[in-house]
């Protein structure tokens, strides 16, 4: 019992950096790793947390807890990675897209506008897409359920070495598609009494 304290000593210091840890090994990873390996890694983590709890020893138990905290970190990353929307396979000239605005930020040729669980006409699943509206064409109201054609396209890779990483910047944020409008858009629904954390967005980011 006197090992736990010392085990921990420190523990809220280094808990973040091992969490980390665990993030960066997943991303960093060539492959996707099958369910052979998280198998391998909770053995081998269930191991040493049996080894800790029969035989005692701060250092046993410090390990034991060093190799929870990273597989969580790995495991998390693993469930973002999964539960963020596909991204579009290749781009659509002519999208007819239904959406309702989560943001809206104003550009010097329009709003850029991001359209949360837009449906696209011939694909299923829905994404959240963010569309350039030409000034033109006005702007919508947070919250609002719009309908409009735009022209999509996957998240471009950067042009060149160290330039901007658009899909990584788009995968964070939950984009599938990006693109601009090629039509007035409309109306479909107004936008709930309580625009809550859209509309904030909305303000903030214009």
């Amino acid at each position: 019992m006197e090992d736990a304290p010392r085990a921990t000593a420190g523990w809220g210091e280094w808990a973040p950096w091992i969490f980390v840890a665990g993030v960066a090994t997943y991303l960093a990873a060539p492959l996707e790793p099958g369910w052979r390996e998280w198998a391998a890694a909770l053995g081998c983590t269930a191991g040493v947390a049996l080894v800790a709890r029969w035989r005692g020893g701060w250092r046993v138990t410090a390990i034991a807890l060093a190799s929870t905290v990273f597989l969580a970190g790995a495991a998390w990353t693993a469930w973002a990675a999964h539960r963020a929307p596909g991204a579009l396979a290749e781009g659509m000239a002519a999208a007819t897209v239904s959406g309702r605005v989560e943001s809206l930020e104003l550009r010097s040729n329009g709003v850029r506008v991001v359209l949360a669980d837009a449906q696209i006409v011939g694909r299923a699943d829905p994404m959240t897409i963010r569309v350039l509206i030409p000034a033109r064409f006005g702007e919508p109201r947070a919250g609002e359920l719009i309908g409009l054609t735009a022209r999509l396209s996957p998240p471009l890779p950067p042009l060149h070495p160290d330039g901007f990483d658009l899909p990584r910047r788009a995968w964070f944020q939950g984009l599938g598609a990006v693109g601009f409008a090629t039509s007035d858009w409309r109306t479909l629904a107004p936008p709930p009494s309580d625009l809550g954390v859209a509309a904030f967005h909305a303000k903030v980011e214009s």
